[in-house]
C-alpha cells in the first residue's frame, strides 16, 4: 500500500486484497480506521460543498472510487494502479466478516431497503452477526440516539449507506465516539445488495463512464449530483489544473488552493459549516 498525492489529497495505491488484509489487522488489533472513496468528480464537488475538502483529509484511508481516477492521476504525473470502489470493498468486507464471524451494522437507506439488505446478507453470509440496523432518514436531534444504537451493537464494521455529503459528515463528526473498528461510508451499496440497483458488467466498469450508467437508472436523483458535477469537472476544473501542471505554473496542483479552501470549513464538533 503506497500513498499517492493527487490534487491535494493522499490516496492509497493498493490492490483490493491488500487493503482487506490490512483492514483485517485493524479489526484484530482493536484499532479504528475510517475509509472513503475518492472519484474524479469528488474534486469538483468542492465547488458546491467546500466543507468536504477538510472532511476528505480527515479520513484515515482514501481509495480510488471510479475508473476515471487512475486516468486522472496519470495526467498529473502520479500512479494509481486500479480503482477499488466502495461497493467492491463492501462485498469484500462482507466476505471477511463471514470468514471471521464479525459483527456489522447497517446505517442508511429506507427502512425497507435496510431490512432487505440485512436479510440478503444473512442469507448469503450466515456467519456474519448482523445487528438491527437504522434507516438513513433522521433529524439532527436523532443523531446522539443513533450513535448510542450503533455503540450498543459494538460492530466490527459500520457501513453507512447514505447520500453525500451526509455520510461523510457523520463519519468524521462521530468517528471518535463510535465503538467500531471500521467506518465505511459505502454510498449505494445497500441498494446493490438488496437488488434495487444493477451494477454494470465488469468490462463496462473499466471505462470511466459508470456515472452515466447510474444516471440512466436514477435520473431524478443523480442528475445534479452526477451529471452537473461531472460536466463541471471535465470541462472546467480539470482543464485549468492540467494546464497549470504542464506549464509548471503549479507543479503539484491542489484543489483546495484552486477553490481557495482552508480545510477548516467544517465544524466537526458542532456538525455545521463554519460561517
Amino acid at each position: 500500500m503506497n500513498l499517492r498525492y493527487l490534487l491535494g489529497l493522499n490516496i492509497y495505491d493498493t490492490k483490493l486484497s491488500e487493503l482487506v488484509a490490512y483492514l483485517d489487522k485493524i479489526i484484530r488489533g482493536n484499532q479504528k480506521k475510517s475509509i472513503f472513496g475518492i472519484s474524479a468528480a469528488a474534486f469538483a464537488r468542492l465547488k458546491f460543498r467546500p466543507d468536504l475538502y477538510g472532511i476528505y483529509k480527515k479520513f484515515d484511508i482514501l481509495i480510488a472510487e471510479g475508473a476515471g481516477l487512475p486516468h486522472l492521476a496519470h495526467l498529473f504525473g502520479t500512479k494509481i494502479s486500479e480503482k477499488i470502489g466502495l461497493v467492491n470493498l463492501t462485498f469484500s468486507l462482507l466476505e471477511l466478516a463471514h470468514h471471521n464471524k464479525y459483527r456489522i451494522f447497517l446505517f442508511g437507506a429506507t427502512q425497507e431497503v435496510n431490512e432487505l439488505t440485512a436479510k440478503k446478507i444473512k442469507d448469503r453470509y450466515p456467519k456474519i452477526e448482523v445487528c438491527e440496523g437504522r434507516n438513513g432518514y433522521f433529524d439532527e436531534d436523532d443523531l446522539d440516539s443513533i450513535v448510542d444504537q450503533i455503540n450498543s451493537c459494538k460492530p466490527h464494521i459500520l457501513l453507512i449507506g447514505i447520500s453525500y455529503p451526509i455520510k461523510e459528515r457523520f463519519a468524521i463528526r462521530y468517528k471518535n465516539k463510535l465503538h467500531t473498528n471500521l467506518i465505511v461510508p459505502c454510498g449505494g451499496a445497500f441498494e446493490v445488495i438488496a437488488g434495487k440497483i444493477r451494477v454494470p458488467k465488469r468490462s463496462f466498469k473499466k471505462v470511466p463512464v459508470v456515472w452515466l450508467y447510474r444516471l440512466i437508472q436514477e435520473p431524478r436523483r443523480m442528475f445534479k449530483d452526477v451529471f452537473i458535477t461531472v460536466m463541471y469537472s471535465v470541462f472546467y476544473v480539470m482543464p485549468i489544473l492540467y494546464l497549470k501542471h504542464i506549464t509548471r505554473l503549479e507543479r503539484n496542483p491542489d484543489i483546495g488552493r484552486f477553490f481557495k479552501l482552508t480545510g477548516n470549513e467544517w465544524d466537526s464538533e458542532h456538525g455545521k459549516i463554519k460561517p
